[in-house]
């Protein structure tokens, strides 16, 4: 029996967290340079801290898991290296150590709800809903101007069939980061290929993603997707199949997703739209 819930794609689980998990990430100054060997007055816990914000920013998460983990040895009270390892961890796709790093975290800090949002992705990732609704929605009770958090509580809220609930979280989200691409093409996508007709919105998907691509310069391969998705829903097949023919001469999709889009091109060429599959 298939019920309204959504399957993510295996190939965007990893990307998705990522992107939560960067936007949550604490606000930092640039790393210090020189980092081969301690700074005067650099205690050895500064000087490891310091070279994980360094292998952060250059996107070295094996190493940056190496030096938090330096960090906490010498100061196991560091709430800053629980959280970037835990980031570190999540975008490597091992959520249970970054769903321990965050509990540890959150012990240490209670009040600080970007950690909830953290947190929460990687129960999402782990198909554990229930307990990502749970910490989102601590996550936006702590501070409601999270506009991340509004947008991963929304990719719960899909994942749980809620279509109505995420458009709304959507459409806050927006309200509060007018510029947030991924919103808009989330947004788009979920109006375009809803598995619940009464959701679906061609117009107003167009507009969305249309509004994702100029904010990406049309250059970003998901964007032109969700555009070519959203023409389909608004039955202009003849764009819908020129944008999906542009995604699939842009770099940087996943095998699998490149192997998807194809399948749609083909859709749209035979005049009919997309829908994402219901979970049986």
């Amino acid at each position: 029996m298939l019920d309204n819930t959504v399957k993510f794609p295996t190939s965007v689980v990893v990307p998705l967290i990522a992107a939560i998990l960067i936007g949550c990430a604490p606000a930092h100054r640039a790393p210090r340079a020189n980092l081969d060997s301690p700074q005067e007055g650099m205690t050895p816990a500064i000087h490891s801290y310091e070279r994980g914000v360094a292998c952060m920013s250059s996107n070295d998460w094996d190493s940056a898991i190496i030096a938090f983990s330096d960090a906490l040895r010498e100061n196991p009270r560091s709430t800053l290296a629980y959280e970037y390892r835990g980031c570190a961890y999540a975008i490597k796709g091992d959520f249970d150590q970054a769903i321990g790093d965050f509990t540890k975290t959150i012990e240490l800090d209670p009040s600080n709800g970007r950690i909830y949002c953290s947190r929460g992705s990687c129960f999402r990732a782990k198909g554990q809903l229930e307990s990502a609704l749970r910490d989102v929605s601590e996550a936006l009770r702590l501070c409601p101007t999270n506009h991340i958090a509004w947008e991963e509580r929304a990719y719960v809220y899909i994942m749980q069939g809620e279509f109505e609930s995420a458009i709304s979280d959507y459409r806050e989200a927006l309200r509060l980061d007018p510029s947030s691409s991924r919103a808009h093409n989330n947004l788009a996508r979920l109006r375009a290929t809803c598995p619940k007709a009464e959701m679906r919105n061609g117009k107003e998907a167009v507009a969305e993603a249309t509004k994702a691509c100029e904010l990406t310069g049309w250059t970003k391969w998901n964007t032109v997707d969700t555009l070519a998705a959203a023409l389909a829903e608004a039955g202009d097949y003849v764009q819908a199949v020129h944008w999906q023919a542009k995604g699939l001469e842009m770099t940087g999709a996943p095998e699998e997703a490149r192997a998807d889009m194809q399948k749609r091109l083909v859709l749209y060429e035979q005049e009919q739209p997309f829908r994402e599959e219901p979970k049986e």
